[in-house]
């Protein structure tokens, strides 16, 4: 991808200077299991494909924030808010992470979405929505990566874990590509359990197989 210089400087900048939700934990020292699950879950995301934070407030990529406004209004509409402030960056800038949570008075945070964005050949360098995250996807990542032989390396993950760009008419239920396979989540909500199949493809071999019940407050009735 090719930035202008200007833009180039201004991203390295705000991305250096802002504090991100990983760094934001490690300078408090707040133990990661201390935070709400949902809240576990995307910081462990984040850690793992090497994210950073920019304030959305401070970025100019006015074409970016068209496309997280749009993508995000119907989401808005059932009750959805930004998470903070913060956009997150990972692939060398390519793919832009925007979550957003759901929040009730009572149980406190109903569930995390996070939508991406990916700016690459592929997309006449324009950004362009590729996926949504809900926390049932962020929880599986979670639960597949502790599954996985090691640790991967950051490269690792992203190819592994992030959501490529797919045209509409090939986009399927419960699937989507990454780049070096895909992942596959059925979750079924059932009052007092919620079950999840997952699968994680990379190079058309089969790496995790899974069913294991959620720990996800979303539930039949979160909404009502």
């Amino acid at each position: 991808m090719v930035f202008k210089p200007l833009k180039v400087k201004r991203r390295t900048f705000l991305s250096a200077s802002a504090v991100s939700l990983v760094g934001a934990l490690k300078a408090s020292a707040i133990p990661l299991n201390f935070l709400p699950l949902q809240h576990q879950w995307l910081t462990s995301y984040l850690e793992v494909i090497g994210a950073t934070s920019v304030n959305r407030l401070l970025t100019t990529d006015q074409e970016l924030d068209s496309q997280l406004q749009a993508n995000a209004q119907s989401f808005y509409s059932l009750g959805y808010k930004a998470f903070g402030s913060t956009l997150y960056y990972t692939s060398k800038d390519k793919v832009a992470l925007y979550p957003l949570a759901l929040h009730s008075p009572s149980a406190g945070i109903i569930d995390l979405t996070v939508l991406f964005f990916r700016n690459d050949a592929s997309t006449d360098y324009t950004w362009k929505y590729t996926h949504t995250f809900s926390g049932f996807e962020l929880e599986a990542i979670a639960q597949a990566i502790n599954q996985l032989p090691a640790q991967p390396e950051e490269q690792e993950a992203i190819a592994m874990f992030v959501p490529i760009y797919e045209l509409p008419h090939q986009r399927k239920p419960y699937k989507f590509k990454t780049a070096s396979g895909h992942i596959e989540l059925i979750v079924k909500i059932e009052e007092g359990k919620n079950t999840m199949d997952f699968k994680l493809v990379r190079d058309n071999s089969l790496l995790v197989a899974t069913r294991f019940t959620s720990r996800h407050s979303l539930c039949c009735n979160s909404l009502a």
